[in-house]
């Protein structure tokens, strides 16, 4: 499951980018939930664990590069897009190590390539990955997530791994 967070202070900005990524997960069979922030503020108070942030850089209140500020001070390593209607942002906000950087309007188009590259860029080279088929679509699963198989009575395999029980 991938948690994904939105921040903008536009609400059909919000809307909108959710809307695509839900799409985008949907089409790969994902699972993934997006949590919706409308300032800065409310996104560094969230208990939730994201893996991936969407972001604009220019808000009411805490602005993007703040934000993003926070987020390092607690993680290196989340994947963080901006998104802004200006260019001239760009230098700045490559300084807390941005992922992508993308300008509104945003097209379901860049939202695809940059959900494909932070795929790519968490399966680890030494990981070995299994493709499953299941009754909700495709799931790929790290062998090292797996604790072990359940041979049931025709032909029902389920896999259990570090945190769940998938039916394949």
């Amino acid at each position: 499951m991938l948690n994904i967070a939105v921040c903008d202070d536009d609400l059909s900005i919000v809307d909108e980018v959710k809307a695509m990524i839900l799409r985008y997960c949907k089409s790969r069979t994902l699972e993934c939930k997006i949590f919706s922030y409308y300032d800065g503020e409310d996104l560094i108070k969230s208990k939730e664990s994201f893996n991936i942030v969407f972001l604009d850089i220019e808000m009411n209140g805490l602005d993007g590069i703040s934000t993003a500020e926070y987020i390092r001070e607690r993680d290196m390593k989340i994947p963080i897009v901006y998104m802004t209607n200006h260019t001239d942002y760009w230098r700045r906000a490559f300084t807390v190590h941005v992922f992508y950087y993308m300008t509104k309007p945003i097209h379901e188009n860049e939202i695809s390539n940059v959900m494909n590259d932070y795929l790519i860029s968490v399966i680890d080279d030494n990981d070995d990955i299994l493709i499953l088929p299941t009754d909700k679509g495709v799931e790929y699963l790290r062998t090292n997530e797996i604790y072990y198989f359940i041979f049931e009575a025709k032909k029902k395999v389920y896999v259990h791994t570090t945190d769940r029980r998938i039916l394949v």
